[in-house]
């Protein structure tokens, strides 16, 4: 089994009911990003899991769900309001920081500090 690690989790869910099912579910395995979008942490025990417990959710013919390893917060972009409080910690979740950037300014390489 391997170390724990962060996954981006997104869908597309055609059925409000299956889509309510869903959301419900990685409510309680992860952490909401935004309407559509989870950070899990998980090992390779919990992946499986997480792609049996999805399956048996959602109609694999019109539902897409999809999961991204993410491989250090360093590698982590975004624009506009966090998706996560930054002044409230949750243990085992890293800092989120966002810089601000309207279109005229020019892009940084290092968003965070």
């Amino acid at each position: 089994m391997g170390s724990a690690a962060w996954h981006v989790v997104a869908y597309d869910i055609r059925s409000p009911q299956r889509l309510r099912r869903v959301q419900k579910w990685l409510r309680a395995e992860g952490y909401a990003l935004q309407k559509s979008v989870f950070l899990v942490h998980a090992d390779s025990r919990k992946l499986a899991e997480l792609r049996i417990s999805l399956g048996k959710l959602i109609s694999p013919r019109v539902d897409d769900v999809r999961g991204y390893p993410v491989q250090s917060y360093a590698d982590m972009l975004a624009w506009g309001y966090p998706p996560l409080d930054p002044d409230i910690y949750i243990e085992g979740i890293p800092t989120i920081r966002c810089k601000s950037q309207n279109a005229s300014s020019s892009p940084q390489e290092n968003p965070w500090p």
